[in-house]
């Protein structure tokens, strides 16, 4: 009878470890995701039933790139920081750069994110002097730095012209925002970033095949772009 209660005991403990185990995974879950939120009433995200046009989007990668990844993001998202910083580089330098793929930026900036909206004026404002990438990057390295000023100080250290960099700051900008925001409600995208990934056609359109939401590791997203580009030789046989 001892050496039952004594089994019994370690069972019992046995079950209460895995129990802490499970119930600790499952909060990690909820506590670490990989997208800065959207609001609970928000809509599933819908797929494009029409071509997408790349026309106003910054872009990266050879015109003749057969598949595209359009991106949604946030300057204040952490997420959208850490694909930009740890991720774009590997797939820019496996699937941008050899002619691949065409990589898209499209503005999601969030309610809540009150510096955001500003902020992707301020990098269209570069885009228009040819620096879109490399302000981006800069805002995407210091979020803490996204008042105007920064901005300014931002375009400053990459050598822009300030007085037209301020004039198209005064709100010249505003309306490529407000287009990708527009564009963003039309197909429930509501949290950042989110991904876009399709096949370009011969008149520069996208047709959308697959939507990605949250930050994804370098395996996931090339995997979604090998599968594509796969299809797309395959096709061409």
């Amino acid at each position: 009878m001892a050496g039952w209660t004594k089994w019994r005991s370690i069972l019992d403990t046995i079950a209460t470890i895995l129990i802490i185990a499970v119930s600790a995974a499952m909060l990690w879950r909820t506590l670490a995701p990989s997208a800065s939120p959207r609001p609970a009433e928000a809509r599933e995200p819908i797929l494009p039933r029409s071509p997408v046009s790349l026309d106003g989007a910054q872009t990266m990668g050879a015109a003749t790139a057969k598949v595209a990844l359009i991106e949604f993001s946030d300057f204040e998202c952490p997420f959208c920081g850490k694909f930009a910083l740890n991720v774009q580089p590997s797939l820019k330098s496996r699937y941008v750069d050899t002619g691949k793929v065409v990589l898209a930026f499209r503005h999601l900036p969030l309610p809540f994110h009150r510096s955001a909206f500003k902020a992707g004026e301020a990098a269209e404002c570069a885009a228009r002097q040819g620096r879109f990438w490399e302000f981006s990057d800069r805002l995407f390295r210091d979020p803490s730095r996204l008042a105007e000023p920064d901005l300014r100080g931002h375009a400053d250290a990459l050598g822009l012209k300030s007085a037209e960099f301020d004039k198209c700051l005064s709100g010249e900008s505003k309306a490529r925002i407000q287009q990708d925001l527009a564009d963003a409600e039309k197909w429930a995208l509501a949290s950042t970033p989110a991904f876009f990934v399709g096949k370009v056609r011969a008149d520069g359109k996208v047709d959308v095949r697959k939507i990605i939401l949250g930050l994804k590791s370098p395996g996931e997203m090339e995997a979604a772009l090998d599968e594509l580009l796969a299809s797309d030789s395959s096709n061409q046989r």
